[in-house]
């Protein structure tokens, strides 16, 4: 266990639509640290309160909690089990102002917390087939929005630990979503088969037919496309078809050059709105501001692409990303799309630049444009401390011009762990 205290001081410049202001906000963050690895089970938990005290501005005190715990407990090496909890400070409302730091831009921040576990046990039929059962619960709660839960149940059969040259996976999974005394459920029977050209190349078939509580989204799919492997560090899937009238698309790609990278993902999915915030978590490519703990059953469209390029001294990502959820009949699309570049240099052993330009545009009911850059200067005191100095700009503009603002910011951190 590893005590930790972090204190922060920032000075902020804003621009609203019908007033200005300047002051700063001073935020402390005692935490703990916990960290905990088994032959048999792996834990890890960080934990901070946040503190923040406003001067000259319009808005209140607060305390919030930042959470981050991850575990994985292996009862046989057949059946594995997990728990995760999330907490956080995120934007609210869609419709409302979107902030990169919505801990110091708060006129839409909202508390989020999640927590998901589950258990899996897989055994073999026979030599060439296995099968695996799963079981997911998980909870959400947002701001002042209803609380959410889902439990979701899966069972797959394959023969994907032979070396034939067809192989197979069977899935039938249902899950239920609800929150108060509404629910929503999402039932999906599908099957994949897999035809091994050589090493390298394989082509697959993927059929599948999904029911919701939303008889719009009612769909069968049908989908087929090509997997080339020419080495263990790269990979590209494309995949083209038929999800209900409508033609489909899948992409998944790693690709490694030299010192650059290359990783693309598409998806187009049946599922509820708060599954982002559980299969989201652990994802390589960056995601909105927006989060949300709805139940309701969307097609959710996402594209992501990004480019790193690694040096001796610095590292520099590009990265684009695209986000719809939409629903024919019982919502309007909510659309995310944005862009990042991320710039990181090393100056020494003991110290590093940062730089960021970010970019999104959010719509729902109303529209938005957000734009963030920041750079900072991280300097190690010593192995367990470093001391940060940053400055900002942010900036937000909105067909609801009560939402607009601008921000300058600067400030400086000290973080430390005993």
């Amino acid at each position: 266990m590893t005590p930790t205290f972090e204190i922060e001081q920032v000075f902020v410049d804003n621009e609203f639509d019908d007033f200005s202001e300047s002051g700063s906000i001073t935020r402390i963050f005692p935490g703990v640290i916990i960290i905990s690895n088994g032959a048999k089970s792996d834990f890890s938990l960080a934990y901070a309160l946040n503190v923040a005290k406003s001067n000259n501005l319009e808005r209140n005190d607060k305390v919030n909690h930042r959470l981050n715990m991850d575990s994985e407990f292996r009862h046989k090496p057949e059946w594995t089990s997990y728990a995760r909890a999330l907490g956080r400070l995120t934007n609210g409302d869609i419709d409302n102002v979107q902030s990169r730091n919505p801990d110091v831009n708060d006129n839409n921040s909202e508390q989020l917390y999640t927590f998901d576990t589950g258990t899996a046990y897989s055994e073999r039929f026979s030599r060439d087939i296995q099968y695996s059962a799963g079981l997911q619960l998980d909870y959400a709660d947002q701001g002042d929005s209803d609380s959410s839960t889902g439990q979701s149940v899966a069972f797959t059969m394959d023969n994907n630990i032979s070396d034939n040259i067809l192989t197979w996976e069977g899935l039938v999974q249902s899950r239920l979503s609800q929150s108060g005394s509404d629910d929503e459920r999402v039932d999906i029977l599908g099957a994949t088969f897999n035809y091994k050209y050589d090493q390298t190349l394989s082509a697959f078939v993927e059929l599948g037919t999904i029911h919701t509580d939303s008889s719009d989204l009612d769909e069968n799919k049908y989908l087929a496309g090509l997997r080339w492997s020419p080495t263990r560090q790269s990979f590209t899937s494309v995949g083209v078809g038929k999800l209900g009238d409508d033609e489909t698309y899948e992409l998944d790609a790693s690709i490694t050059r030299a010192r650059t990278l290359f990783a693309a993902k598409y998806t187009e999915k049946i599922e509820a709105v708060r599954d982002q915030l559980f299969n989201d978590r652990n994802d390589q490519f960056g995601q909105s501001t927006q989060t949300s703990t709805s139940i309701d059953s969307v097609l959710r469209k996402r594209g992501d692409f990004a480019i790193t390029q690694f040096g001796a001294r610095s590292t520099i990502t590009f990265s684009v990303f695209y986000d719809e959820f939409s629903n024919p009949n019982d919502r309007n699309d909510e659309r995310t799309k944005g862009a990042e570049v991320d710039y990181e240099r090393q100056l020494s052993s003991r110290s590093r630049l940062s730089l960021s330009a970010y970019a999104q545009e959010t719509e729902f009911n109303d529209k938005g444009d957000l734009y963030d850059y920041t750079v900072s200067y991280i300097k190690s005191t010593s192995e367990d401390a470093e001391f940060e100095v940053f400055a900002g700009y942010e900036t937000f503009d909105s067909t609801d011009n009560a939402d607009d603002y601008d921000q300058k910011s600067v400030g400086v951190e000290y973080k430390i762990a005993f």
